[in-house]
């Protein structure tokens, strides 16, 4: 997996992601749909202008950083819509489930992707949390209520991510 981050705290840390299947789109592109979710979740969540989910994809289509057959275009064209947002974004190989929990507690928004081709899921972190038997888990928002997977399930462990699909 692959995560993109941001550079500083965010003034918006209770913006909830925006659901990718709320607008009217084919089953396929609303699956398809993940990442731009999670970017409108991201500029949000920066202080800047919030853009709807139909408006990121068109911005990113327009860079041809995302398609209605494969979605996001990796990580790396996630990070460059952002930037193209005014947003201060990086990618990193892997996630650094530590470093996601530093993030997310100082209020910097997390996003990563499962994949790095088409079969992934962009999930988005909006908090993290230590059950009482030491276990880590993650609130992934709509980005796992959205899956089918989840049973409206948001909170997961790093080790419960992967089965969670993309569908």
């Amino acid at each position: 997996p692959q995560a993109t981050a941001q550079a500083s705290a965010a003034p918006g840390g209770d913006i909830e992601r925006p659901t990718q299947f709320a607008e009217g789109l084919s089953y396929a592109e609303q699956i398809a749909a993940c990442g731009p979710a999670g970017i409108a979740w991201f500029i949000a969540r920066t202080g800047r202008p919030p853009q709807t989910v139909a408006e990121v994809r068109t911005a990113a289509a327009a860079t041809q950083d995302w398609d209605p057959g494969s979605g996001m275009h990796g990580a790396s064209a996630t990070a460059r819509v952002l930037r193209n947002a005014g947003v201060a974004a990086h990618v990193e190989d892997g996630v650094d489930w530590t470093k996601v929990r530093r993030d997310v507690a100082t209020g910097n928004p997390v996003m990563f992707d499962t994949d790095a081709g088409s079969a992934g899921h962009y999930f988005t972190v909006q908090n993290a949390r230590q059950r009482p038997d030491g276990q880590w888990e993650y609130d992934l928002g709509t980005s796992a209520t959205d899956l089918r997977s989840s049973g409206g399930r948001r909170w997961f462990t790093a080790e419960e991510v992967p089965g969670l699909g993309f569908g």
